[in-house]
């Protein structure tokens, strides 16, 4: 898990340094807060006109599609916070694993919901049924 926070954060400090080369090539100064504006917003802008693209195309199936991917992801960020936070205050060990579980318990208690509806959908389907031929 650290390795992976260390090459992220390896990756994001060379895109940064990146940026001030090139910005400084066309004559501009830059500090941390302009290129936080352009590049969060740009990649912020380039993300929304996909994502909506592709909701546009889920909404079809239905509305809980969506609610999964919006749950799923979040469920993804707390896991990290989670993680990040017990290497910063040493209340655990921060494993890439323990990320893994977390979202497959998710998973399987969506599963659980899942079937749990199904079965309520079904009894009720027939009980439907009975009280018309009744």
């Amino acid at each position: 898990m650290e390795e992976i926070l260390s090459l992220i954060t390896l990756f994001m400090n060379i895109i940064h340094d990146l940026i001030v080369v090139v910005v400084s090539k066309f004559g501009f100064t830059v500090n941390d807060k302009m290129i936080h504006f352009f590049f969060i917003g740009i990649i912020g802008i380039i993300s929304f006109i996909l994502i909506d693209l592709i909701f546009k195309s889920l909404v079809k199936f239905g509305v809980s599609v969506l609610s999964f991917i919006y749950t799923f992801s979040i469920i993804v960020v707390v896991s990290f916070v989670i993680e990040i936070q017990q290497k910063i205050t040493g209340a655990g060990n921060m494993e890439f694993a323990d990320i893994l579980y977390g979202l497959w318990g998710f998973l399987l208690f969506l599963f659980v919901l899942i079937l749990i509806k199904l079965i309520g959908r079904f009894i009720f389907r027939k009980l439907k049924i009975s009280k018309r031929h009744s």
